[in-house]
């Protein structure tokens, strides 16, 4: 009984937006539905604190900032296995394809799966009327390209829940902008807006957010210490909680593995996540690299990467994120 009141109750933080009043404490928290759409895609980005929105470039653009969908040459598949509260879990999986060589545009499908599992179905005198799933999902179309030290990029995506009793669906749409000079670049990215979100004859606005950021890694130096070192900085606003700062970095140990960690805070509440995350790559190829030279680098040939992301949480448990991703 006591799994299936915790089951219920998540259910209620993801399909009414309750998590906002728990996470932020503007007038409008938990207005907005569909909030799965809120969890963060992605281990590297996660375990960088979420401060992703200037350096995700390629197919993890799709979940960040699609203004970096046309920062790569390569092919590439992204696929993530979260944890959230109680027994509630989401996967993802994106797949982006560059339409020409050098950098020029690219085109990318995703995919986001919630599923909170077997849910009691009661009436309203309280009578068990056996279980049901509830689940949920977000399936995307997006295009990028860029212009001299700008990209730019959007994506479409169609939004459902089904909640049991009721069934919900909105169209939502993402935008951004990535650009750099040498060694810093800036994002800026909107998420989630559109039409509103229809649960049976209610209507509520999709859990849209607003991203600023900034990125530091250092290139064509002599100093190989700071070429293996990305320093990040974000700033949010989701429409129904209050600003969010966000922090990260990361630094390469050795040709295959990074370590991260990265920090949220959350500022009407005294609230904070903190993160860890680890990186670890190959190529198949064995393409030779010169001595000295530990920069990340998924460009070369095919090469697989494994993303884990530990985050700390003060409110609900710990999470786990893990990540696969192969770039041809």
């Amino acid at each position: 009984m006591k799994g299936g009141r915790m089951k219920r109750a998540a259910v209620l933080c993801l399909s009414l937006g309750l998590t906002g009043a728990a996470f932020g404490g503007s007038k409008d928290a938990g207005t907005a539905s569909a909030v799965f759409l809120r969890d963060g895609q992605g281990a590297r980005a996660l375990g960088m604190g979420g401060a992703y929105t200037a350096v995700g470039r390629g197919v993890s653009a799709m979940f960040w900032n699609p203004g970096g969908l046309s920062r790569t040459s390569q092919m590439g598949v992204m696929t993530s296995y979260n944890t959230l509260i109680e027994d509630v879990k989401t996967q993802s999986v994106s797949f982006l394809c560059p339409l020409s060589k050098g950098e020029k545009g690219a085109i990318g499908v995703s995919a986001v799966m919630m599923n909170v599992g077997d849910i009691e179905k009661r009436d309203g005198t309280g009578t068990l009327l056996g279980e049901g799933k509830v689940k949920g999902g977000a399936y995307g179309l997006g295009y990028g390209f860029h212009l001299g030290r700008w990209g730019f990029g959007a994506q479409v995506k169609s939004v459902n829940e089904d909640l049991i009793a009721e069934k919900g669906k909105a169209t939502a749409v993402d935008a951004g902008v990535l650009g750099q000079w040498g060694s810093v670049s800036v994002g800026l990215s909107a998420q989630n807006f559109g039409g509103k979100y229809k649960v049976g004859g209610l209507e509520n606005d999709l859990p849209g957010v607003l991203r600023g950021g900034v990125a530091y890694h250092p290139v064509e130096t002599e100093n190989q210490w700071l070429e293996r070192m990305t320093v990040s900085a974000d700033v949010e606003k989701p429409v129904d909680q209050d600003w969010k700062v966000r922090g990260g970095g990361e630094y390469v140990l050795s040709r295959m593995l990074s370590v991260r960690a990265g920090y949220e805070q959350m500022r009407d509440l005294d609230s904070s996540g903190i993160s860890f995350g680890l990186g670890l790559w190959t190529d198949f190829k064995k393409m030779e690299k010169e001595e000295g030279d530990y920069r990340r680098n998924t460009e070369s040939r095919v090469v697989m990467e494994v993303d884990y992301a530990y985050l700390m949480r003060d409110v609900f448990d710990d999470l786990h994120r893990v990540t696969l991703s192969l770039h041809f």
